[in-house]
């Protein structure tokens, strides 16, 4: 993030954890955002904890909008109001978990709407709390929690192109926890993308010292390292992939096998052995019989054989496969697109974390209620 954002960040802790905000000489707007967050945002977080998720949402963005609709720099007050807020509620600090989450989704209804000022602060504000209630909580799984989150708007921003601001963010995810396998992939991909394959590896060994067994990870890690001439290490993982994983691991991870063994079968002809890259594709093709991909490659290498009849027969073969059509992506299309499962796997699971932590932030919300009534019944 940029250093301006780290001074906020300071600036932000300080503030929750320390005592009341610092003060400025408050102009007349940073009243009226003062007292429209503090009317308006709890009843926001009620929603929220009462698992209306829509309507605050909607609430949030008519509050949200309101002030955004003023000088920009009402939007840095927007966040100090809101913390005023928070800063009263979070002596359980599992209370952060339905803001976070709040936020994140804030986050991504303000992209949809192309509300690029707003989808910055909720981003913004979902990270930073990350952090926040990381050190709070201050426990392993408040960090693997919280590591979710950064991630997870990391992927968002890499899906849009920020590649910068995504890169912030899976480096922030790991600083929570070094094993959280959607950011190290995230990395791991950005950096391949743009050529920078040593990297890319890097990551990936990371990942793969966490979770042996992940087989995306093992996929790129081989098409990494036969890039940067380790092609016997390449074919060992490559090989183990085909021989260890089972397509009922994760039905949705087929098209890695089936690129697996087009990858295989490439390095195996550099290596000279044409016949033998033909018959690991007639395997691979008995595995995954609906994939036109493998077909294709198996017929050119015939056909470089000199074995015509033979790449015809399979010619034939893709011709009626392509008129039934196909119900699946092309393998090489999902590697290179921005990677997924992961991510949707680190969604899944912060919702399942904020479900349960909705009751919570309806009790601390119920005791500042209650707070306000006696002080206002004293006066």
């Amino acid at each position: 993030m940029p250093s301006s954002v780290f001074t906020h960040k300071r600036f932000v802790v300080c503030a929750l954890l320390c005592g009341p905000l610092l003060a400025s000489v408050p102009s007349r707007a940073a009243d009226d955002v003062e007292a429209l967050v503090a009317a308006r945002y709890p009843a926001v977080l009620q929603k929220f904890a009462a698992g209306e998720h829509d309507h605050a949402l909607t609430a949030l963005a008519g509050l949200e909008n309101e002030i955004a609709a003023g000088p920009p720099n009402l939007l840095d007050k927007l966040w100090k109001a809101k913390l005023h807020v928070l800063r009263d509620l979070i002596d359980d600090a599992e209370v952060l978990v339905p803001v976070i989450q709040l936020h994140h989704d804030a986050y991504l209804a303000y992209r949809a709407e192309g509300k690029v000022l707003l989808a910055r602060h909720s981003r913004t504000m979902a990270a930073e709390l990350s952090d926040i209630y990381a050190d709070r909580a201050n426990s392993d799984a408040a960090r693997v929690l919280a590591a979710r989150a950064v991630a997870s708007l990391g992927g968002y921003q890499q899906e849009d192109g920020s590649i910068g601001s995504a890169s912030e963010l899976f480096v922030q995810a790991l600083k929570l926890d070094p094993t959280c396998s959607a950011a190290l992939l995230g990395q791991a991909s950005m950096f391949e993308k743009l050529g920078q394959y040593e990297p890319a590896r890097d990551y990936l060994e990371r990942l793969l010292a966490a979770d042996k067994k992940n087989p995306q990870a093992r996929l790129r890690l081989a098409l990494n390292l036969a890039r940067t001439k380790e092609v016997p290490r390449a074919r060992q993982i490559l090989d183990g992939l085909l021989k260890e994983t089972p397509e009922s691991a994760d039905p949705h991870l087929g098209w890695v096998l089936t690129l697996a063994y087009e990858e295989q079968a490439r390095l195996l002809v550099d290596a000279g052995s044409a016949k033998q890259a033909a018959d690991l594709l007639r395997k691979g093709s008995e595995r995954f019989p609906q994939n036109v991909e493998l077909v294709i490659a198996r017929a050119y290498l015939l056909e470089r054989a000199g074995d015509g009849q033979g790449a015809q027969e399979l010619a034939g073969r893709v011709v009626a496969m392509t008129k039934t059509g196909s119900d699946h992506d092309a393998p090489r299309w999902l590697y290179n697109r921005w990677p997924q499962v992961e991510l949707d796997e680190a969604r899944k699971r912060l919702a399942e974390s904020t479900t349960p932590r909705l009751k919570r932030l309806q009790a601390a919300l119920s005791g500042e209620s209650e707070i306000i009534t006696t002080v206002e019944g004293q006066r």
